[in-house]
């Protein structure tokens, strides 16, 4: 496993596994990756902890850009480097387009939105479009693999450090790679999501229960290489667009 830079947050498991995979294979990689990762310090924390759900966030509209954020925001500083807060307007939807050619320019790693509770829901969707002539997603750190974008969600109380890994979920067994044209992704809340150490949540029922109780944001985080979130970049125009957001 790549050695993350001093500056980097490792604050998710890493994009082992195309959503191909069965969640056998998955379930096997998260218990290789909580190994892995206990070798490795806490990840960067700000110190406070996420105030509880407000009131009416499982109300917001999830097609109006305004409600979602691309960060996240940790310590004062926005990890999703030289973007705006929030996705554009677009007549499908919203938008993000992506840095490009080089993560010097910048990367997206966090898009967000409040949500409230999610116990008795029982599935995430997200249909989107790729708009690109023949750019490609590529990891902030690995620009010669593929970049992944994976649905998420975290209970409120996170402060970001490991001390809270049970409080950050990735669908880990059904991670995309964005191509041009038309897609979606979906993600049952009962089984092949992995935790921030990549603790599958068969394994942890009782926090993955917990999370879904008290869930504070919802949406989907872009990364590869070394992190389901560690950050994206293209290498030429690259814009993804958002038609549909659903939890059901």
């Amino acid at each position: 496993m790549a050695v993350l830079p001093t500056d980097e947050v490792l604050d998710e498991p890493s994009s082992c596994m195309p959503h191909t995979r069965s969640l056998t294979l998955a379930v096997v990689c998260a218990v290789l990756l909580s190994a892995a990762f206990s070798a490795h310090g806490q990840g960067e924390a700000d110190g406070t902890r996420m105030s509880a759900p407000k009131p009416g966030a499982a109300s917001l509209d999830p097609m109006d850009p305004d409600n979602w954020e691309i960060g996240p925001i940790m310590n004062g500083q926005m990890r999703s480097w030289n973007m705006p807060l929030h996705p554009s307007r677009h007549p499908e939807g919203w938008a993000i387009e992506f840095p490009y050619p080089s993560q010097n320019i910048g990367s997206v790693h966090y898009v967000t939105m409040p949500t409230g509770s999610l116990s008795g829901k029982s599935r995430i969707v997200m249909e989107y479009r790729v708009e690109t002539q023949d750019a490609r997603l590529v990891p902030r750190w690995f620009p010669d693999k593929r970049g992944t974008m994976t649905l998420y969600f975290q209970r409120a109380g996170d402060d970001w450090s490991r001390d809270f890994e049970a409080y950050r979920w990735y669908a880990a067994a059904m991670t995309h790679e964005p191509q041009p044209g038309a897609a979606a992704i979906e993600a049952r809340l009962d089984r092949g999501w992995i935790s921030m150490t990549g603790i599958a949540c068969e394994r942890n029922r009782t926090g993955f229960d917990a999370a879904l109780a008290e869930a504070w944001r919802v949406g989907f985080v872009l990364g590869g290489g070394d992190g389901l979130g560690h950050g994206a970049y293209a290498t030429g125009p690259f814009r993804l667009i958002v038609t549909s957001f659903r939890i059901e």
